[in-house]
């Protein structure tokens, strides 16, 4: 289990889907999502993939939902580094990054797999 100080990020967490209670809420989101683009079981299925769930002209792929999501988190991240340039380490202030990263990234993967 990953944790931050004596905290256990949510998205790490044994929280995951419903069918996986017992898994971390990140494994079970990310092997939704592969499930989506690599839909096949069978023979070759492994080689087939659902490329347009990742990028297509309507702007809808996962690449594409993501990207500002990514964009938001390196923007909070530099944010961050301005603010504790030079000063002490602030615990309280990696904490609310973190914690603000990391319902980003759990909305955006909750948005992919619905």
């Amino acid at each position: 289990m990953v944790r931050r100080g004596n905290r256990t990020d949510k998205i790490m967490e044994r929280k995951g889907l419903e069918q996986n209670p017992e898994n971390a809420l990140a494994c079970d989101l990310s092997l939704a999502v592969k499930s989506n683009i690599f839909p096949i079981k069978r023979g070759n299925g492994y080689k087939y993939y659902n490329f347009s769930l990742i990028h297509n002209p309507q702007g809808t792929g996962y690449m594409q939902q993501l990207a500002p999501v990514e964009a938001q988190i390196f923007r909070l991240g530099n944010e961050l580094i301005e603010k504790s340039a030079g000063k002490t380490y602030s615990k309280a202030l990696f904490n609310e990054y973190y914690n603000s990263i990391e319902q980003l990234i759990i909305d955006a993967y909750d948005k992919l797999v619905q």
